[in-house]
């Protein structure tokens, strides 16, 4: 858990210090997924690997790969674009509510009060640090949203698939992420061959993939694709399957740690009104962590 709130907190950091202009936004999304996936490849399951083959698992496979790395994934880097960092990482961090409400509709799992109730104290902060900005871009926070929802989507979906199938998290991760990535690649030359608009889809998808080998880039991509991405999202997937009451705390807590990297490495001030969203982020986090009397934590 403390892994993966690590990783999580500082990814908008780590892409942010290896932006170059020889690294554009789609090279980033394509390269460190399927540089991850590759990673992923080598530590998988063989054995169970082997399902992507048949047409059952590959389709819903691919469901869960258009949905996070082709939807989720694109809106949160257009997203990025449009609108500041820092926020969208923050809008981004609400995917645990929308898992949740996905888990009630689709899986009628029930919502404990204790949840319930550091939800809600977690988003208030998450609100107070958006709203002490004051700067909005219309487009940036529909796309952040968006990003947010179809996360907590495939996090639900995701969980559900390794459950009834017995799938460990590292082996199904890396079936997402390459099959994302040849999606990803499929939509690039469409969108290279057919289209030419403006929109922020088609600029987005439209980019230039072939990367400009420097030490700089190498890097960059190396550490995005091994170290942020397979492992920031392995660790999501594992604590998600392991431990799901608690496994929100990775997103929830992000909001309060990733600013303070950012003012470490980056410079960046903390206002007043984001250190009492962050402190209320923190209490909201730890009611959720608060045992019930009488009851055990089942491993």
């Amino acid at each position: 858990m403390l892994i993966g709130i690590f990783l999580m907190s500082t990814t908008e950091v780590a892409l942010k210090l290896i932006n170059s202009p020889q690294i554009n936004s789609f090279q980033l999304t394509f390269y460190r997924f399927i540089i991850g996936g590759l990673f992923l490849f080598a530590l998988a399951n063989k054995t169970d690997f082997k399902k992507i083959l048949l047409k059952r698992h590959f389709m819903l496979l691919s469901g869960l790969s258009i949905i996070f790395i082709i939807l989720s994934m694109s809106f949160y880097q257009i997203a990025i674009q449009q609108y500041l960092a820092s926020i969208v990482a923050i809008i981004f961090s609400l995917n645990p509510i929308f898992s949740s409400l996905f888990d009630y509709v689709l899986f009628h799992k029930i919502i404990s009060r204790k949840l319930g109730i550091s939800l809600a104290v977690a988003v208030l902060g998450m609100m107070i640090i958006i709203w002490s900005n004051h700067y909005f871009i219309f487009s940036g926070l529909i796309f952040a949203t968006l990003s947010s929802i179809l996360f907590g989507l495939y996090s639900t979906l995701s969980k559900e698939y390794i459950y009834k199938n017995h799938s460990d998290s590292i082996t199904v991760t890396s079936q997402v992420f390459l099959l994302g990535s040849l999606y990803l690649l499929i939509l690039h030359e469409i969108i290279i061959i057919s289209y030419h608009s403006q929109n922020f889809a088609v600029k987005f998808l439209g980019q230039s993939l072939l990367l400009k080998i420097t030490p700089h880039s190498l890097l960059a991509i190396l550490y995005a694709g091994i170290i942020v991405t397979a492992g920031g999202f392995t660790v999501y997937s594992i604590a998600t399957h392991k431990y799901p009451s608690v496994s929100h705390i990775i997103f929830f807590l992000k909001p309060a740690i990733a600013p303070i990297f950012a003012t470490i490495l980056l410079n960046e001030k903390i206002t007043e009104n984001a250190l009492i969203g962050m402190i209320i982020i923190v209490i909201g986090t730890g009611i959720s962590l608060i045992r019930d009397p009488h009851k055990t934590i089942r491993d």
